[in-house]
């Protein structure tokens, strides 16, 4: 062993055990310390010579561990004395770089220590025995303990192994990247999301938890900013908000502290996030932040809530339970230790005789026992078991009597849907037995009298007592089946009595509509001839009454059909312009006799051609129109039309749209002046009217605001005549003002209700049934809109009222030009002395414009069996200048046309023999065998919803409602024979409702 130890070039030495001086020392070690010969070392001791920061005493206790066998190989650090003589020439480069690298005639050094043996095959085992070093051992008090024994011709050694230390520098440089190393594989271990950003929002450092949350190797994180990594698959509000936040660390030095910050994905993560300044090794400014992921503790919060919710309920419940005087089982199937697995209330305690720790031992047959609904336990072969209330179900006194039987023996044949008893059983137990669930369904049972008995059925397989069985839960439904066969005789008895209701109302409209037809006819053919004042004054009372009192049945039918939910709209394209004129145009006699300025407003914007219903759209600004001029006595009354507020309309947004004042008699008055009083000199009274013009355009704008009533539901975006079309619509808005009594605000809640007014005193002074608002405020909501008011007492009232509208693609009067008959219309107005002026675009209407007559020569069939209304219709006729023949029943009309030559048939609907319905379709069939076609015109009494459509379908070109005017036949028979000349339509089958 000293041989080898002295040839070699590393650096050895061998030491004695007990006294720690050197023994032998290799060539390389003499070489490093750059002594002058061996013998000079030997005498040296190594712990405090030639390690001078290595003790004796730090030896002794190293040695002890060896010896002791508690270690093999030591390794600790110190310092290797030199002697500081000149390097001769010879010696190696290795030996010049390790005394350049000696600080203060001292080498650092790595030691390894260890024992050794001079005889090799001497070395230590376990079979016992003395060691040449026992002497040694003793002085150190090992050899009493150590577990390594060795033989007496062996000598025990230490061997001491030096490595030289590396550069300081480099030294320091690995132990800091070995630090940056550990630092980072600590970090990356931890799963908080932890980075270090520079002052572009760059990442520094990215530990390996966020690059999971991006899905990124780090060297796609690192080097970018969270906009590079996430691209454009987030919102840019949450790149503004990163970026806020970093601002604000790096350059307001601020600490930022998000107690829970979601950050979206597949799924959701929740983050507590905190982020500070920071400084670079080389002294730049960063930020670092920490995102502790709190998802899972934010799910265990809301399950924790959700159960203390759970609890709250829970206990809520039990109190409940436990006061009821209703027997009560609760059975918990969620397996919670806490709950007792059955639990019967106080009353159910007292109807079974057992108390709540005597339930819970009780078998399942027991159970079974105590239940009050049938039970039934079976399985292939037949029923097991049953409890007393399945016996008292069937009708049998003993078990025997129900043992063994399966389904078949309980039930008809056949069950109500036509399948088997048998195979129907059948089919339900596999099914059973295949889900594992509770099945339900309904079943025919017979009972031992034979009386059949509809019963509800729950059916569940399970395994009980080691063998698989059902058990089966039966619900005797034949009260629920009664009741049900109750309802459904109500329902029927219901519809009969609407449809009773509905056929009283039409028979109610003909009865009175015929004689009605009569007064208004005759009436208007009086007015038509030479009478004398008082005559003439007598006659037209007689026609403004029978006009009230036809308003009064439209009413009426309207509000029944709204009540029957049987209201329907019409989806027509018409000009909207000139609708809202002709609606004005029936005001205008009554305007003038009150000397009211009556004045139009329509916004550019509103579109001209658009789809709806013009007769429901005129009929609810009939029924304002007709109150603004019922209770207004100075002043005038304004209508505007815009779009809605988020359809494009504005206030003050109309271009050249503006308001003109009306000459009524010898006054000249705007509805401004009707609110804000005469006009008059001086600049004072100039200000004092553009304030308060200020102010009543403000109660214009604000009139949704505070202060006023809505009644309906928020616009639709669709509505029955509008949907499936595909079409774009727009929301229009309708104003109506008026200068009249006003309204107090308490009656604000109820005007819009039936039979409801105002005042009591209203439907004295001024008439009137209260169902007009109510009407309106139904067709309103029909149309997908509102409707609402503002009203001051003794100042005025404004009704407001929304309907949606459709608009074609194609409009030719959206850049505000009208189409030729428009344009006819809209002169027809203008001409007559008239407070109606329409000021949008500046268009007018002429009434004048329309073409001559063409109803002067024709030759008329008139079907009609009552006689007040032969005379009338022939008036008509005679006054227009037409020919005619009359006949009494629908079959001699078919008769008349085959023998004539008539132009024009005006077919009442309900005559004796064959009515018009069916007299129509019989000339239709005729037409196509001579080849001619007659104009036919539905003369009818009813009014209902349905009349004009029935009609249509019959084959008749026009429908008139009773009573019929003048005109009104006038209109019919020249707008179709028009459509015919020009050859718009083969078969004219437009409808004409008056």
């Amino acid at each position: 062993m000293e041989q080898f130890v002295w040839h070699t070039q590393s650096l050895q030495c061998l030491l004695h055990l007990s006294s720690g001086q050197c023994k032998v020392a290799s060539r390389g070690l003499l070489e490093a310390i750059q002594s002058t010969g061996e013998e000079e070392l030997c005498q040296m001791h190594v712990p405090e010579g030639l390690l001078p920061t290595f003790s004796q005493a730090r030896y002794e206790e190293l040695v002890r561990q060896l010896t002791s066998g508690q270690d093999r190989l030591i390794s600790f650090s110190s310092y290797l004395r030199t002697w500081k003589s000149r390097p001769r020439p010879e010696e190696s480069a290795l030996t010049k770089q390790r005394a350049e690298s000696s600080r203060n005639g001292a080498l650092r050094v790595e030691v390894e220590m260890q024992l050794v043996y001079t005889d090799p095959a001497a070395s230590p085992a376990h079979q016992g025995g003395t060691c040449g070093c026992g002497s040694a051992r003793a002085a150190l008090e090992v050899c009493s303990t150590s577990s390594i024994i060795c033989p007496a011709s062996s000598e025990c050694l230490v061997l001491l192994h030096f490595w030289p230390c590396p550069d300081r520098t480099a030294q320091l440089e690995d132990q800091v990247r070995a630090l940056q190393k550990q630092f980072e594989y600590t970090l990356d271990l931890i799963p908080t999301l932890v980075f270090i950003k520079d002052a572009q929002g760059r990442y520094l450092f990215a530990n390996e938890a966020l690059c999971q949350l991006y899905r990124k190797p780090k060297g796609e994180v690192v080097g970018r900013t969270v906009r590079e990594i996430w691209g454009n698959t987030h919102p840019e509000a949450l790149y503004r908000f990163f970026e806020e936040d970093d601002r604000k660390v790096l350059e307001d030095a601020h600490t930022t502290f998000y107690q829970d910050q979601c950050i979206k994905g597949e799924p959701n993560r929740y983050f507590r996030a905190l982020q500070m300044p920071y400084k670079t090794i080389t002294g730049e400014k960063a930020l670092i932040g920490f995102y502790t992921d709190i998802t899972e503790l934010k799910r265990l919060l809301l399950e924790a809530q959700a159960a203390e919710a759970v609890l709250s309920e829970k206990q809520r419940l039990q109190l409940l339970v436990d006061n009821i005087n209703v027997g009560a089982l609760q059975i918990d199937r969620t397996g919670d230790p806490a709950d007792p697995p059955v639990y019967p209330n106080p009353a159910m305690e007292g109807l079974i005789g057992y108390t709540q720790e005597e339930v819970p031992t009780l078998e399942v047959r027991d159970h079974l026992q105590l239940a009050t609904d049938p039970y039934y336990v079976f399985d292939d072969t037949g029923v097991l078991d049953c409890n007393a209330a399945a016996l008292e179900f069937l009708g049998y006194k003993s078990k025997m009597d129900v043992l063994g039987k399966s389904a078949k023996d309980f039930s008809p044949e056949y069950q109500p849907d036509g399948q088997r008893t048998a195979e129907k059983a059948k089919a339900k137990k596999a099914l059973a037995k295949e889900t594992k669930k509770v099945l339900r369904f309904e079943w025919l049972h017979k009972r031992a009298n034979g009386v059949l008995t509809p019963t509800e059925v729950s059916i569940k397989s399970l395994n009980l007592e080691g063998k698989e069985v059902f058990i089966s839960i039966w619900h005797d439904l034949t009260e629920r089946k009664a009741a049900e066969a109750a309802l459904r005789a109500a329902k029927e008895d219901a519809e009969a009595a609407n449809q009773a209701k509905s056929q009283f109302l039409s028979n109610c409209s003909h009865e009175i509509r015929t004689p009605m037809n009569g007064v208004i006819g005759v009436a208007e053919l009086l007015l038509d001839t030479p009478l004398s004042a008082e005559q003439r004054e007598s006659v037209e009372t007689i026609r403004s009454s029978g006009d009230l009192l036809l308003k009064l049945i439209n009413d009426i039918l309207d509000l029944s059909k709204i009540e029957a939910k049987n209201l329907q709209l019409e989806a027509l394209t018409f000009g909207l312009r000139e609708e809202v004129h002709q609606a004005l145009a029936l005001l205008d006699q009554g305007a003038r006799e009150k000397s009211l300025a009556l004045s139009l407003h329509v916004s550019e914007q509103v579109p001209n051609l658009v789809v709806g219903d013009p007769m429901r759209l005129r009929q609810i600004l009939l029924n304002l129109l007709s109150n603004a001029l019922k209770f207004t006595h100075a002043g005038g009354i304004h209508v505007e039309v815009r779009l809605a507020e988020g359809e494009g309309g504005a206030a003050g947004a109309d271009g050249t749209s503006v308001e003109y004042g009306l000459e009524v008699g010898d006054a000249v008055r705007t509805l401004e002046e009707c609110y804000l009083g005469d006009r008059s000199d001086g600049s004072d009274a100039q200000s004092a009217r553009d304030a308060q013009k200020r102010v009543l355009n403000e109660q214009r704008q604000s009139s949704k605001r505070a202060g006023s009533v809505s009644r309906g539901p928020k616009p639709a975006e669709t509505v029955p005549y509008l949907a499936g079309s595909g079409m774009t619509s727009t929301l229009v808005e309708f104003e109506v003002r008026d200068t009249g009594v006003g309204i107090a605000e308490e009656a604000w809640g109820c005007i819009f209700n039936a039979f409801m007014q105002a005042d009591s005193s209203t439907s004295r002074r001024y008439g009137g049934t209260g169902l007009g608002l109510c009407i309106c405020e139904s067709l309103v909501q029909a149309m997908g809109g509102r409707i609402w008011l503002h009203s001051v007492v003794q100042t005025g009232s404004s009704f407001f009222f929304t309907v949606r509208l459709g608009v074609p693609a194609q409009d030719p009067v959206a850049n505000g030009q009208l189409s030729a008959t428009e344009g006819a219309t809209a002169k027809s107005v203008s001409r007559v002395q008239s407070p109606l002026v329409e000021l949008p675009d500046g268009h007018e209407l002429d009434p004048q414009s329309t073409p001559e007559s063409t109803v002067k020569g024709l030759h008329v069939l008139v079907a009609e069996d009552n006689r007040v209304n032969q005379m009338v219709a022939t008036r008509i006729l005679r006054s227009l200048g037409c020919t005619f023949a009359v006949v009494d029943n629908g079959r001699k009309a078919v008769a008349a046309c085959m023998a004539g030559n008539y132009d024009v048939v005006l077919m009442d609907c309900h005559m004796p023999d064959m009515d018009g319905y069916q007299a129509t379709q019989q000339i239709r069939i005729d037409e196509c065998k001579q080849g001619r076609r007659h104009l036919i015109i539905a003369l009818t009494a009813s009014a209902l919803e349905g009349d004009a459509q029935k009609c249509m379908k019959a084959g008749m070109d026009a429908f008139l409602s009773k009573p019929v005017r003048p005109n009104d036949v006038k209109v019919a028979i020249e707008t179709h024979l028009k459509s015919l000349t020009a050859g718009k339509t083969d078969s004219p089958t437009s409808t004409l409702e008056l």
